[in-house]
């Protein structure tokens, strides 16, 4: 078999020598791959015969169009001598009375009768059956035994008398008639005919534009464009083209027009009987379950089949015993030996025509497959197979845990288990991964989880030991002990116990053990054992570990009957008698731990059965300890949970004496509780009144001893205080001499420097006023003369005055009032001086620093005095 892969993704090498390139490179222990190889023939594909049913060429089951329209397929026929096609004969009234008069003149000489014609009529005359007809207007003589007919207007488009008869066919209309019993056409003119064998029906007109006409043997159709005729000449069917179309044909027969963009038959009048069995036959075919025959994708007629597949289609068809796909586009098929079957869709996952099969597995698929009997595998990919031996089963998900077809298995292990199975009849392990075999004789088993205690396949064992634990094993009769880890084996007489053994302490309830004391008295225990294995390979040898719980009960229940056999009652506390006492006993106030906890039974006190129950413990201990040590345990600890009366009677009326004793040493406590009370409340009376009297006279004590201080601490307060002043006063008194003092030196050093101040200004006012005018004469006259060059020289000179005092270290008077300011300003005398003064006025009229004001009210800014 010949497989074709229409993909890359996992084509063979030699694609068409054979080796099925689907199936897994997986290999068996010995190496060896699986493959295998099919033969059979190619899928047989056949291309389109046409991209388009405008590229059809006409041949032998194809025609096409007589012509485009009625007027073009005229001029075509003109110079064909076509017998039934009549052109009009009688356009002028000459050749209509050629026509039918037949070249005789109907006037005769003897005048037995005469009739008057007017203009635009034309009479007839009858002779021995034989009309003759009269145009000219006037008065017509008749011949011997000629008899008058019927007068017409020769504007009548037709006209019937006798054997005569005038027809006029108008333009863009044709008529049907019968010539010698055959049918002809009659073209847009006049036509007349004295004959019995022409024969014309008014009401046979046509227009030349109709889709249909029908005459007997003369068809004339028109198939528009997007449409195709269909016919049938001799029994073979025909396509015609879009067109005009005439046949004058005996076994022509038009079956209607098929639109070709739905191959669907247009009904119309003349094909309702070929629309309903096309109808029908879709709708049997449906019945049937055809599964991909499409209504719409192909039409039959006769042996021609035509068929239209789009793109993402094939079609699947028959050439004899043949199967074959049809590739996208326009199939006409003229034979008997083919048969169409229908469409499908390429994306269909498996489509199976007869023995071709188109799969397309998808990623994460297998397909699953036979051919001559033998089982296959499919990777994704898409395959086309022709094989008559060839089945397919289906799809499979490649996740899935296993995959069973035929002699092949494929199936996955995860993480954390293990596959088993049987190969050659040996048990054989696989470890996490996807495995293939195809082997009948290969009988998978399935999956085991890898942290099973035990797994035991065949001869493969596999034992996990958990710390704290110990397993027996028995190989070839030879007990093995395993401790904690993972073991393998491989053998087929390996033996493994059941069951752990617990290498830790292990507690062991006891069920209810009945047992009679020394004076008689049933009673029941119940109780635990803890116990330890310490020689796992001593117990298995001795009782097994199966057995070793049973037996321990065993012993257990022998040695506690012996020991409470050799004790009588006054000895046991039963401790019964709890609900009784939880609903009557209460805790006294102030009772004790030891006193709330004694229980009596008889004259015994509960400590005393404590000691009784702990002696018979370590009695039971000891001897189970002995039996059982050549079991290779060790018993850790026996105790006694409950000991109790089986008669409940008995069991009642002591629990009742017990509860009577507990409550009159209730009452008791609770009365010696109360006077202990009592004597605690007057000891704290007592108390409290001695703590009062000592803290009033601590009180008395406190107060004198304040008072004291206070006197003491007002006498000393006042004596600094009379200190203080006089100190203030003296220091005042100082204060002002020496200030007074030093007053008078400073108005004399102020005045002294006031003087010396007015003259270095004065020579610095002089000094200035020059340097003004040599400044002025150096101006040109005519920039003086703009307002703005004036303020901005105005500007220019306050800055620079201002920046030869700032670095003057002696400052300058400034005089307040109207009168210092015009003294300032005729220090500066000459050209230019307005304008100085202008600019200085706002540079002298500032004190640098106030000085103190004299009774002069002139300010004068000392020396030492800085800006």
């Amino acid at each position: 078999m010949n497989i074709r892969k229409l993909d890359n993704s996992t084509a063979p090498s030699e694609e068409k020598e054979g080796p099925l390139s689907a199936l897994p490179a997986s290999t068996n222990e010995g190496g060896e791959k699986n493959k295998f190889q099919i033969k059979s023939d190619d899928v047989l594909h056949m291309d389109p015969d046409y991209p388009s049913f405008e590229a059809i060429q006409p041949n032998e089951w194809l025609h096409n169009a007589d012509a485009e329209n009625f007027e073009n397929w005229l001029k075509a026929e003109s110079n064909k001598n076509v017998d039934w096609i009549l052109k009009p004969n009688a356009d002028s009234n000459d050749d209509l009375k050629k026509m039918i008069n037949k070249g005789e003149d109907p006037h005769g000489h003897l005048i037995f009768g005469f009739h008057q014609l007017q203009d635009g009529e034309i009479g007839f005359a009858n002779k021995y059956g034989v009309q003759k007809v009269h145009l000219t207007s006037g008065y017509h003589t008749l011949e011997w035994r000629q008899e008058w007919g019927t007068v017409h207007k020769l504007n009548e488009n037709y006209i019937k008398e006798g054997n005569v008869t005038i027809a006029r066919i108008l333009p863009g209309t044709i008529g049907l008639a019968f010539m010698n019993g055959k049918p002809v056409i009659l073209l847009p003119g006049r036509h007349a005919y004295n004959s019995p064998l022409f024969s014309f029906d008014n009401s046979l007109r046509h227009n030349i534009n109709d889709d249909f006409i029908k005459h007997q043997t003369i068809t004339i159709f028109r198939v528009k464009r997007n449409e195709l005729g269909l016919a049938w000449e001799n029994g073979n069917p025909f396509i015609l083209q879009p067109g005009l179309h005439i046949k004058n044909s005996a076994t022509f027969e038009y079956t209607g027009k098929l639109n070709a963009s739905t191959l669907t038959l247009e009904a119309d009048s003349q094909n309702a009987a070929a629309v309903k069995q096309q109808e029908e036959k879709y709708s049997v075919q449906q019945q049937a379950g055809v599964p991909f025959k499409q209504k719409g994708t192909f039409y039959e007629h006769g042996t021609i089949s035509i068929m239209r597949i789009e793109k993402g289609q094939t079609g699947c068809a028959l050439i004899g015993q043949e199967p074959a796909l049809l590739r996208p586009g326009i199939h006409i098929q003229n034979s008997r030996s083919f048969q169409f079957a229908g469409i499908v869709n390429m994306h269909e996952p498996h489509i199976n025509f007869h023995t071709i099969h188109i799969i397309q597995i998808k990623s994460g698929q297998v397909g699953l497959a036979w051919d001559q009997n033998k089982a296959i595998f499919l990777k994704q990919g898409i395959y086309e197979i022709s094989s008559p031996t060839f089945k397919f089963d289906g799809f499979k998900n490649i996740s899935d845990k296993i995959i069973t077809h035929g002699s092949i298995t494929q199936f996955r292990v995860d993480q954390g288990e293990l596959g088993y199975a049987y190969e050659n009849g040996q048990a054989v392990e696989f470890p996490p991964g996807v495995h293939y075999r195809d082997d009948s004789q290969f009988l998978y088993k399935g999956i085991i989880k890898a942290n099973e205690p035990v797994i035991n396949f065949g001869n493969i064992t596999h034992i996990i030991v958990k710390e704290g634990e110990a397993r027996a094993i028995w190989k070839d009769g030879s007990l093995k002990i395993l401790y904690a880890g993972r073991h393998h084996f491989d053998s087929p007489t390996l033996i493994v116990a059941k069951d752990a053994i617990p290498l830790q302490a292990v507690i062991k309830p006891l069920q209810e053990i009945k047992v009679t004391t020394k004076d008689r008295m049933p009673m029941h225990v119940t109780g635990q054992v803890t116990y330890r294995v310490i020689d796992p390979e001593k117990l298995v040898k001795g009782i097994n570990q199966e057995n070793l719980v049973s037996a321990i009960e065993r012993c257990t229940d022998a040695i506690l009957r012996h020991q409470v056999s050799l004790t009588d009652l006054s000895m046991i506390n039963p401790e019964h008698h709890s609900q009784y006492e939880q609903k009557n006993d209460k805790k006294a106030p102030g009772a004790s731990s030891e006193t709330e906890d004694s229980r009596l039974l008889g004259n015994k006190t509960e400590m005393e059965g404590d000691n009784y129950r702990g002696k018979l413990c370590h009695n039971v201990q000891n001897k189970l300890s002995q039996d059982t040590s050549k079991w290779g345990i060790e018993i850790v600890e026996f105790a006694i949970s409950d000991i109790g009366f089986q008669d409940k009677k008995v069991e009642e009326s002591l629990a009742k004496a017990t509860a009577d004793t507990r409550q009159a040493e209730a009452q008791f406590e609770l009365v010696r509780a109360q006077n202990a009370t009592e004597v605690t409340k007057a000891e704290a009376d007592a108390k409290k009144q001695l703590i009062q009297k000592q803290n009033e006279a601590n009180i008395q004590t406190l107060k004198f001893e304040t008072d004291a201080k206070n006197k003491i601490a007002n006498a000393q307060a006042d004596a600094q205080a009379n200190y203080i002043k006089a100190e203030q006063e003296a220091k005042a008194s100082y204060m002002k001499a020496e200030k007074e003092a030093q007053a008078s030196v400073a108005a004399q050093n102020v005045k002294a420097d006031a003087a010396l101040h007015q003259a270095k200004a004065e020579s610095d006012a002089a000094k200035a006023r020059a340097e003004g005018q040599v400044a002025l004469a150096k101006v040109p006259l005519a920039p003086l003369q703009d307002k703005n060059y004036f303020e901005l020289e105005k500007l220019k000179l306050q800055v620079e005055i201002a920046k030869y005092e700032a670095q003057r270290k002696v400052p300058v008077v400034s005089f307040s009032g109207d009168g210092s300011t015009r003294a300032a300003e005729s220090l500066f005398l000459g050209k230019g001086d307005s304008l100085v003064s202008v600019a200085t006025r706002g540079m002298f009229a500032q004190a640098v620093n106030a000085p103190e004001k004299d009774d002069n009210k002139q300010q004068v800014l000392p020396p030492q005095a800085s800006r």
